[in-house]
């Protein structure tokens, strides 16, 4: 029980957020929380001895971290808002474009820090965020200061293409963002207003996408943007598409598995200096990919893990993977409680690791007959158990489930660390000559090449995918308590065992030397 302490109280914390998310909490449902809490406490501390005192001990501090996750979400509510009293109304601002601008095909979306609202020779101070539709051209950058007119709008929800609505108002509240300008006229004030290693880094990843777009072409360039740095809209829709049918979609965007390959790489990379300095290199190559990426979701959780392996390496302490994970879901929702319910990447990310970690072991060993040449046992095992774990969010979010996922990820997954390393190569020796880049760009672009026509092939299949209709949320919550009871089942089998998933172990001993 005291080795799953922290796990619960994880847990308890994340509950908390989860219900805040959907149901108000008045301040007198926190004091009958409290109060209950507080009563078990006092009686199983004066009435209970041993396991039972434990028990009681456990269960308010599970209610006090579910309030304290519930307090959380409360405090990052939006109180007051100088935009929101203009609603409708055209307003002047000043601000700074805040974060890298999201270049689309007709339009450019801008995320502006605003300093100051001018409404009928009226002038208001704020700091709030607001997303502004600019035109592609002039091209603005991150760090630029800014004048923008325009009508001020509530963002509105919208139906997808699959007859979903989509939240579109929660989905920008986890930003920060709860007003928009859709038809601006904006005049540029000046450069350099940003944070000046943000700066510094954006600069430096779009010099390394010019260098390899030198020697690789369209769409190859696209696919090598989407694995390298996470660059959303690269490849166009129509591929977008295809790599969703036939189930890669996740190595398009910057996806944990991409980024443990950088982080691998790094460590490797700095694996000559000590210790100490090996890795906190690392740790601040992890860092500044992070922020070159724009620090989804997705990247940070798995730069957080990567830390913690970094951290664990340097006080030579066993790295716990499931630990880590909860560690790193903790951290995240701390800072950003809306990221659980209202942030689909972050959702599908903790939920594929949930299958990798807790899983991918049980069905490694049923698949004996998958040969383990190639990694392919593995590759199969992660593929079947991350996507039985993002299922039923998946089929609420997409409508559409691909039949041919785990034969698209067996014939292109073994391929991706060795693309990644021939672009990055083609990237960095293009900041020298293009001469010296392009061996390095023929051999990435054969591989994005294949890596484009498997897509191709894998979704263009009969079948490839087949649209499913939505999930009611207690069906949703109903298959994943059943998933966690399934786990917990395999988990309790193994007792008098190492309780340590596979993959935590090859994590902690590859890190042990």
């Amino acid at each position: 029980m005291r080795r799953n302490v922290f796990e619960m109280i994880v847990s308890a914390f994340l509950i908390g957020v989860f219900l805040r998310s959907f149901f108000e909490l008045s301040f007198y449902t926190i004091l009958f929380l409290f109060f209950l809490a507080c009563v078990f406490l006092a009686y199983g501390f004066f009435s209970k001895q041993g396991r039972e005192r434990r028990l009681f001990f456990l269960i308010p501090l599970f209610f006090l971290c579910a309030l304290l996750g519930a307090i959380r979400y409360e405090l990052s509510e939006p109180h007051s808002s100088v935009l929101g009293q203009f609603i409708g109304e055209t307003v002047i601002l000043e601000g700074t474009i805040s974060g890298e601008p999201d270049r689309r095909d007709t339009n450019t979306v801008l995320a502006v820090r605003v300093d100051v609202v001018q409404v009928n020779q009226q002038l208001l101070k704020t700091r709030e965020l607001i997303r502004i539709s600019a035109p592609i051209y002039p091209e603005f950058l991150y760090g630029d200061r800014i004048r923008v007119r325009g009508v001020v709008e509530k963002p509105e929800n919208f139906e997808t293409d699959s007859g979903r609505i989509f939240d579109y108002q929660s989905y920008l509240a986890k930003e920060g963002v709860y007003y928009q300008i859709s038809r601006p006229v904006i005049t540029f004030i000046e450069h350099g207003q940003g944070n000046p290693i943000a700066s510094y880094l954006f600069q430096f990843k779009h010099a390394l996408l010019a260098s390899s777009a030198r020697v690789i072409p369209d769409p190859e360039h696209g696919l090598l943007a989407g694995l390298l740095f996470g660059e959303k809209h690269s490849i166009g829709d129509d591929f977008s598409e295809l790599f969703r049918k036939s189930g890669l979609v996740h190595i398009v965007v910057l996806s944990g598995f991409n980024l443990t390959i950088v982080a691998y790489a790094l460590m490797y990379l700095f694996s000559f200096l000590p210790r100490t300095l090996s890795v906190g290199a690392g740790g601040l190559g992890i860092l500044a990919f992070t922020i070159m990426t724009g620090a989804s979701a997705t990247a940070v959780r798995a730069a957080l893990m990567a830390g913690i392996a970094l951290l664990a390496k340097v006080t030579a302490r066993a790295y716990r993977i499931k630990r880590a994970l909860f560690l790193a879901a903790l951290s995240m929702i701390l800072y950003n409680p809306k990221l659980l319910v209202f942030d689909p990447s972050f959702q599908l990310s903790f939920l594929a690791t949930i299958g990798l970690v807790y899983f991918s072991p049980f069905v490694e060993k049923k698949i004996c007959f998958v040969p383990e040449r190639f990694g392919l046992r593995e590759i199969v095992a992660a593929t079947l158990s991350t996507q039985l774990f993002v299922l039923p969010l998946l089929i609420n979010l997409s409508g559409t489930v691909s039949l041919i996922g785990i034969f698209a990820n067996i014939a292109v997954l073994p391929m991706i660390p060795i693309t990644m390393f021939f672009g990055a190569l083609a990237s960095f020796a293009g900041l020298l000559h293009t001469v010296l880049a392009t061996p390095f760009g023929y051999a990435a672009y054969f591989l994005l090449h294949y890596e484009i026509l498997a897509a191709e092939f894998f979704g263009n299949l009969p079948l490839a995918a087949v649209s499913v209709p939505s999930l009611p949320t207690w069906v949703i919550v109903l298959s994943y308590l059943a998933l966690g009871a399934f786990i917990y089942r395999l988990y309790r089998k193994k007792e008098g065992r190492s309780t340590l998933p596979l993959p935590a172990r090859n994590f902690s001993q590859s890190h042990s030397n």
